[in-house]
């Protein structure tokens, strides 16, 4: 499962108030991999997106976790969540794929995402 928000469904007023600094990824890797319906958790928070990679076996409380861990930390609001996605199954392995391989970011193919996703993994 994916949930996340990027360049395409944000403006960058949104995407700024829910980037996770580099010194508050490792609390809320460890905070989100706690939270219910998650099982493991990577992770990706960049300019143009912050996006939870999540193996779940329930999404509604994957999701949830996400929401409250948004909510508590960074003050998301219910109508803030339009700006976020939520995929499943092949939609979500599919979207990683594309984001790994630079295909769905800004400029097709920008050299920094794999450090990036490297230092998320």
């Amino acid at each position: 499962m994916v949930v996340g928000l990027n360049y395409r469904t944000a403006p960058v007023a949104v995407r700024e108030r829910f980037w996770i600094d580099k010194s508050r990824r490792y609390d809320a890797l460890v905070q989100l991999s706690g939270a219910e319906g998650v099982e493991e958790a990577v992770i990706v928070s960049t300019c143009i997106r912050t996006e939870f990679w999540l193996w779940t076996n329930d999404v509604t409380l994957a999701a949830n976790s996400v929401m409250r861990l948004l909510g508590a930390e960074y003050g998301l609001q219910l109508c803030q969540w339009k700006h976020f996605y939520r995929l499943l199954d092949d939609a979500a392995l599919l979207h990683v794929f594309r984001v790994v391989s630079g295909l769905d970011c800004m400029a097709v193919g920008a050299p920094q995402i794999v450090p990036q996703l490297k230092e998320a993994w």
